[in-house]
């Protein structure tokens, strides 16, 4: 008798490879849905300004072109986002189309939903967005002077600032043998999965349901994020991932996929919005972008006696871009070092 070993420590066959190397997978943009409708998405070129007018009358009149959408307009469908974490003493009141101001380069003003891509694309160009251009924060250091307030009612650009002490730090050093002293930091950068973010969005107005197909790693907590932000019951809404091709932390919000869902909401059919490769890069989830400076001191045998860390982090202009994967990381980083402050003091 041969006995089948299952579980830890045994390797499996992948299923999932046969139909995808021979062209058999079904990625969103595959999916096609009958009268579907196309969005393309206008996007400010400036990191700070206010929105003093829009004027969509050309790509109304353009052949094809459904419906022109601005984020005044679209406050009668949607709240503010929803923040992925809301784990700060200030929460910023943001929306999926910009309304009054925009915050960073491509955030979005309008929507397009025409009956293909290319018509959507060339109406954005029709688009006429006049702005009033503010100083830009670009930096840490920006934020800090500040040389602009991307919040005005918060009189700052902090959006979560505290301390732990645990002990006399100066003492510590006063008394320790070496003390060392480095800064180090650590670059922004996102990740560039194969396939880009893509969402279907479709709303039945007589069950008040909503189906939502997109190139997502968590599509229940997508399905929240839309709740919340829509205000609609979260049983109402369905989330599908069909495969997915790469994540990497950027398919984890919830903002132009709500952009999806208003439209679908607003014009009762199946809409698709589809990112660009320019589009992942300049408004997809970015991480780190963070300075730590670390002051150690150690006796004379080596054994750590007082440990001070400093860390400051862009967490973005507003909830769904740099904040939830910096803070994790900041987070993650004051945890280790105080594990290693608490291991050598341990084994001393």
């Amino acid at each position: 008798m041969v006995t089948v070993k299952k579980g830890l420590g045994v390797s499996l066959k992948r299923k999932e490879d046969i139909r995808l190397l021979t062209g058999n997978g079904q990625f969103t943009d595959d999916i096609e849905k009958p009268g579907m409708l196309h969005l393309a998405i206008v996007r400010s070129p400036h990191a700070h300004a206010r929105i003093v007018n829009i004027d969509a009358s050309k790509a109304k009149k353009l052949p094809g072109v459904v419906a022109v959408l601005t984020g005044e307009e679209a406050l009668q469908y949607s709240g503010p986002l929803a923040p992925t974490i809301n784990i700060f003493n200030k929460v910023p009141e943001v929306y999926a189309i910009a309304y009054k101001k925009v915050r960073y380069v491509g955030e979005p003003v309008a929507v397009i939903a025409a009956e293909d891509r290319y018509i959507a694309e060339d109406a954005v160009d029709l688009i006429e967005v006049e702005y009033e251009v503010l100083p830009a924060v670009v930096t840490i250091e920006d934020a800090l002077e500040p040389k602009a307030l991307l919040y005005e009612e918060w009189g700052d650009n902090k959006q979560l600032e505290s301390s732990t002490t645990i002990g006399d730090i100066d003492d510590a050093f006063a008394n320790s043998e070496y003390v060392f002293e480095e800064t180090i930091t650590h670059n922004r950068y996102t990740g560039t999965p194969m396939e880009s973010r893509v969402c279907i969005a479709e709303y039945n107005p007589g069950s008040k349901k909503m189906t939502v197909t997109c190139s997502t790693q968590a599509p229940s907590q997508v399905r929240t994020l839309i709740a919340q932000t829509l205000q609609m019951p979260e049983h109402n809404i369905r989330v599908i991932a069909p495969d997915v091709g790469g994540g990497y932390g950027t398919k984890l919000q919830a903002n132009a996929e709500i952009i999806a869902c208003i439209m679908a909401r607003m014009l009762g059919k199946p809409v698709k919005w589809t990112e660009d490769r320019v589009e992942n890069i300049l408004t997809g989830v970015h991480s780190r972008d963070y300075t730590c400076t670390v002051k150690i001191g150690f006796d004379k045998d080596f054994r750590i006696t007082g440990l001070q860390a400093k860390l400051i982090g862009n967490i973005g202009p507003e909830p769904n871009r740099l904040k939830t994967r910096t803070n994790q990381y900041l987070r993650g980083h004051l945890m280790f070092l105080t594990t290693c402050l608490t291991t050598f003091n341990y084994n001393s």
